[in-house]
C-alpha cells in the first residue's frame, strides 16, 4: 500500500505515468517541460521574494540564510552536489515560508520537487557559478534590507539566469545530440 500511494503521488507530481495493467514509467525530462517549469518558478519565486522582503524575516532565518549562502559544490562530487541542492532549496524555502501566503509557499515547494530532478541532471556538467552565488547574495541583501522591489528584481534575475543555465546544460547533453527531430 505505501508503494502504491507513493506512485500515485509521483503521478500527481507529473514524474511518472501509470500504464494500464503494465505498471508505471518515469516521464522523460523535456526541454519544453524544463523551460515551462523554470518560467513558472520565476513567477512564483519573484513574488515570494518581494513579499518576504515587505514582511521581513526574523533574525534567526536571516542568519540561517547567510549560512546557506556559503555552501558550494565540486563538479563530479555527488555528496557536495547533494549538500548544495539541500542548502539551495532550504534558502528558497525560507523565502517561500516568509512570504505570508501559504498557497504560494506550497506551490514553490512543489516546483522544487519537480525541479530537483532537472537540477541533478544539469549539475553533473555545470560547475559552481560565482555569478549565481552573487545573485543569491543580492536576494538575501534585499530581503534583509526589506526592499521588495530589489528583492523581486534580484530573484527574477537569478531565476532567469538559472533557466538559461539549465536549458544550455540540457541542450549540450549527449542525449540531445542523438535525439530524433520531427518535422511537423
Amino acid at each position: 500500500m505505501p508503494v502504491r500511494e507513493a506512485l500515485t503521488q509521483l503521478q500527481r507530481d507529473g514524474l511518472v505515468q501509470a500504464l494500464p495493467r503494465s505498471g508505471y514509467r518515469i516521464l522523460p525530462v523535456t526541454l519544453k517541460g524544463a523551460r515551462e517549469l523554470c518560467a513558472f518558478r520565476q513567477l512564483l519565486e519573484t513574488e515570494a521574494a518581494g513579499l518576504a522582503a515587505k514582511l521581513g524575516c526574523p533574525d534567526d532565518d536571516l542568519a540561517r540564510m547567510e549560512e546557506l549562502l556559503k555552501v558550494t559544490y565540486e563538479l563530479g562530487n555527488a555528496e557536495s552536489v547533494n549538500a548544495f541542492l539541500r542548502a539551495n532549496f532550504e534558502f528558497d524555502t525560507i523565502i517561500a515560508n516568509r512570504c505570508g501566503n501559504d498557497m504560494l509557499a506550497q506551490s514553490i515547494t512543489r516546483v522544487f520537487d519537480e525541479l530537483e530532478r532537472i537540477l541533478r541532471i544539469t549539475l553533473k556538467s555545470l560547475a559552481f557559478s560565482a555569478s549565481a552565488a552573487h545573485e543569491r547574495q543580492a536576494i538575501f541583501d534585499a530581503i534583509r534590507e526589506r526592499d521588495p522591489a530589489t528583492a523581486r528584481g534580484a530573484m527574477e534575475a537569478r531565476t532567469r539566469a538559472s533557466m538559461a543555465q539549465i536549458i544550455d546544460a540540457l541542450i549540450s547533453s549527449s542525449s540531445i545530440a542523438e535525439a530524433s527531430i520531427r518535422v511537423s
